[in-house]
């Protein structure tokens, strides 16, 4: 029985506060492939979120990977 990766995306957007202007807060979804990842990005950023950084998390050759801004701008 072989049981399924689950791969995930997580970034950090700006979310400010009034004693740290510069704060950040993680979101993490769970996503189908690397291509979902960078959609949920997209999603997230039309909503008006500021993305620091995001990695996506897949199997074990794929962990941590960065995701450059360029692919979701």
């Amino acid at each position: 029985m072989t049981q399924t990766q689950q791969a995930k995306v997580k970034f950090y957007v700006l979310r400010p506060t009034t004693d740290n202007p510069k704060a950040t807060k993680q979101l993490t979804f769970k996503v189908a492939n690397f291509g979902k990842a960078i959609e949920c990005i997209k999603r997230e950023k039309a909503k008006g979120e500021i993305i620091t950084a995001a990695y996506f998390e897949g199997n074990i050759r794929e962990r941590n990977m960065r995701i450059e801004s360029y692919m979701y701008d």
